[in-house]
């Protein structure tokens, strides 16, 4: 009983590996295959994602100068509503100095 592998044992042990090398480089080949024609025809697939993406990115857009714009408003309500104070305050200025000048008609 000896150690020693004989040829033929050798070329067993030999022949196993260089199968599985030879399966797995037909996978990685079909592998690239499937992937070049899924760049090929995933423009077609990815069409509508792409859209959603760019309608998102408009529509985040859109918020932003809503936002914006909401801001501005607030601003102009807090000025109308301080010209609407200046202007109620005038008008019973107006009408003290109304009855004022009555009074010293009489």
């Amino acid at each position: 009983m000896s150690n020693a592998a004989t040829p033929g044992q050798a070329k067993l042990l030999y022949r196993d590996p260089k199968n599985k090398l030879c399966e797995k480089i037909c996978l990685n080949v079909h592998s690239f295959g499937s992937l070049a024609e899924s760049i090929v025809h995933g423009k077609e697939q990815h069409q509508p994602l792409t859209q959603a993406i760019n309608n998102f990115v408009s529509t985040e857009k859109h918020i932003e100068e809503s936002h914006e714009n909401l801001k501005k408003l607030a601003v102009l309500n807090l000025h109308m509503t301080y010209q609407y104070d200046a202007i109620n305050k005038f008008s019973q200025q107006l009408d003290q100095l109304k009855e004022v000048s009555q009074s010293m008609r009489r």
